[in-house]
């Protein structure tokens, strides 16, 4: 009864915080809205099944939340209004299962990808519909990533172990690279000149210069890096290695590593396990990023000049999507 009143509570509870993350509970088919700045959760949200992967609209009005199922397959996406979080609509994608990786083209239009019949989408989030479907001939389209100037869209191939390239203006398969086994995670720099891809079955990170469509590097060291993510302007490389517990950071300019940041022993952890790092979200001011911790049920916010973790966040059972609002746009 007890729980019950205070999740109720925190359904009523008014949003009026500076900086929101949104947290994907995988475990509990919720999402949670956690103050950075008070440190508590605000609000806890029902979802679909499965919840994976979140996305703030650049204007702050949306949220979406791709719900990829676990063993029961989803095929929704749930739109929430900010910032006080309450369901707008939830869009049903049809035939196109398991929605998964998600990025904004403007303030009402998204790409989306959905593992079942392996495409990529373009979503009105407001009309509710999809717009356009570029069927990918690659298995396993799973993270998605948007070039500067929004016409190309980057995909992560999970069962194909490829990087593929999407022309938004013709509508079609671009181009792929050949990465390592089991290419999961991807990001892109802000310059749009390179991608990152983590490869969980073969222990490595592709670099791909994406002028040239070729791996220029190949980075290891990280037992099953499940994501990558571009911070301090593109000059560094944040990996999650999710097999030792770690945070690791690579300078650009020469791909060497800086530093590991350990996920163990912190705020809100118990006992002395190390646990795996996942999905990441960057802070307005670009100086903070938040990364989810999976098994410790939180969220590790790092400061970004110290390269340090400063504050932990708790969240519900399993988080995994993680998105940033701000009240200054």
């Amino acid at each position: 009864m007890v729980s019950s009143l205070i999740a109720f509570s925190c359904l009523l509870a008014p949003v009026d915080a500076q900086e929101i993350i949104l947290v994907l509970n995988k475990a509990e088919d919720t999402v949670s809205l956690v103050d950075t700045v008070k440190q508590v959760e605000i609000k806890r949200v029902p979802t679909g099944h499965g919840p994976n992967e979140v996305m703030v609209s650049p204007g702050g009005q949306w949220a979406t939340i791709a719900n990829m199922g676990n063993q029961r397959a989803d095929k929704t996406i749930t739109v929430l209004r900010m910032p006080g979080g309450d369901v707008a609509r939830t869009i049903d994608l049809g035939n196109f299962a398991r929605p998964h990786g998600m990025a904004f083209l403007d303030e009402s239009r998204m790409v989306v990808t959905t593992h079942e019949l392996d495409a990529l989408h373009i979503v009105d989030v407001e009309k509710g519909v999809i717009e356009k479907s570029i069927v990918s001939p690659f298995k396993g389209l799973h993270m998605v990533v948007l070039s500067p100037d929004k016409k190309m869209a980057y995909g992560s191939c999970v069962f194909a172990n490829k990087a593929v390239a999407f022309d938004l203006v013709k509508g079609e398969v671009a181009w792929s690279v050949d990465c390592g086994l089991r290419a999961e995670g991807i990001s892109i720099s802000p310059d749009g000149k390179t991608l990152a891809v983590g490869n969980m079955g073969a222990d490595t990170v592709s670099i791909i210069n994406v002028a040239s469509r070729k791996v220029t590097k190949t980075l290891s060291g990280m037992p099953q890096p499940i994501r990558t993510f571009f911070v301090d302007g593109g000059s560094r490389l944040l990996v999650s290695s999710a097999g030792t517990g770690e945070v690791v950071v690579f300078e650009t300019r020469s791909w060497e590593e800086k530093k590991r940041i350990v996920m163990e022993k912190l705020p809100g952890m118990t006992g002395d396990d190390r646990h795996p790092p996942m999905n990441y979200a960057l802070s307005r001011d670009g100086k903070r990023v938040f990364v989810v911790v999976v098994s410790a049920d939180l969220v590790a916010e790092i400061e970004l000049a110290s390269l340090s973790v400063v504050k932990t966040h708790k969240t519900g059972k399993l988080p995994d999507g993680i998105a940033v609002w701000t009240a200054e746009r």
